[in-house]
């Protein structure tokens, strides 16, 4: 595959004549720019695309403002809210496969989804261990079906059927992670690790299945019963589906989206239990979001539920509840029309 080279245009400065840079970096030879000027001064996307098939010097990659950027807050505000987000053209993909498969760990539990194993995550990427004469052997992911646990090492069949005993492996932090589309992330260390059974990858989520998320809202159940509902704010931080709820349970590191999330109910450990719309359900404990150390949970009843005495009080309306008074919540994705306002 031929090899594509693009100019940095920094030294042409933040407000240079487009046309004439361009023009310039195509009669030397290059194949397109990377983009160094500030994105407020560059205007939209519809005007550079317009710029680039004038010229014909096709944008390789955006770089942020380099002028005194660290320490202009104006300007990374400006160009944080200048990223707009699409769908990928229909022809935009890698030739490097992901790994992608089903993860179980010592309790039986299955995590499904793209596996980074320790710093691997293509399947180009080469397995390491030490075989019974102690030597590094490596082979490419590419030819592993499985790869199961087996005492300090790990059996490893490949695609041809062959078997392959690791006496030791290398695996140590950040162990294996696996991407769960209906959970979020997972982070399992070795001693958790189970089996790995690689898969072709499921088609995976396009552009258009982020709607950008939406407010958790629900119903907040006491410990004396009362139930509350309307919108969430967890652990006085968390309000939006796309949020991560964050714990941990038996070696196994959890990152949960909001947005997954059906049920909380603490649990008479201090921790908590997380029931996912999918139905799996987890024990968790180990972080701020699900133990003592939370900060409690807030309230905000639809506007058309607040007593009209508190309508023009200065009070607010948010309803706290800490964690000692916490029994459970019960979430509803999406939100109710008009509930969230």
């Amino acid at each position: 595959m031929p090899v594509k080279l693009a100019y940095n245009t920094l030294e042409w400065g933040p407000t240079p004549d487009l046309h004439a840079m361009l023009s310039d970096i195509k009669e030397a030879g290059w194949d397109g720019w990377e983009v160094r000027q500030p994105l407020d001064w560059l205007g939209s996307a519809e005007r550079i695309n317009d710029v680039v098939e004038e010229t014909g010097v096709p944008v390789a990659a955006v770089c942020g403002q380099g002028w005194g950027f660290a320490d202009d807050r104006v300007a990374i505000e400006s160009n944080k809210r200048r990223i707009e987000f699409a769908a990928a053209p229909p022809e935009a993909g890698t030739s490097y496969g992901r790994l992608y498969g089903t993860v179980r760990d010592r309790s039986g539990r299955t995590f499904n989804g793209f596996v980074t194993w320790h710093t691997s995550f293509f399947q180009s990427h080469d397995l390491h261990g030490f075989d019974s004469n102690r030597y590094d052997r490596g082979m490419a992911f590419s030819r592993i079906q499985v790869i199961e646990k087996n005492r300090g090492g790990a059996r490893v069949t490949l695609e041809s059927g062959e078997i392959v005993e690791f006496q030791r492996m290398w695996l140590s932090r950040p162990g294996v992670r696996v991407a769960d589309p209906a959970l979020g992330t997972v982070r399992l260390e070795w001693d958790a690790f189970s089996s790995l059974h690689l898969e072709d990858p499921l088609p995976g989520l396009g552009y258009d299945s982020f709607d950008g998320g939406h407010p958790l809202f629900g119903t907040v159940v006491t410990r004396q019963g009362d139930e509350i509902t309307g919108r969430i704010r967890w652990d006085a931080d968390e309000e939006w589906s796309w949020e991560l709820l964050n714990g941990r349970s038996d070696d196994v590191d959890f990152q949960i989206e909001f947005g997954n999330i059906e049920h909380i109910e603490a649990n008479e450990d201090g921790g908590a239990r997380v029931t996912l719309l999918d139905g799996r359900s987890f024990e968790l404990d180990g972080s701020n979001d699900v133990s003592a150390d939370n900060k409690g949970i807030f309230v905000f009843p639809p506007s058309d539920e607040i007593p009209e005495a508190e309508r023009d009080s200065e009070r607010p309306a948010w309803r706290y509840i800490s964690w000692e008074d916490f029994r459970e919540v019960r979430f509803r994705h999406p939100v109710p029309p008009g509930a969230a306002s």
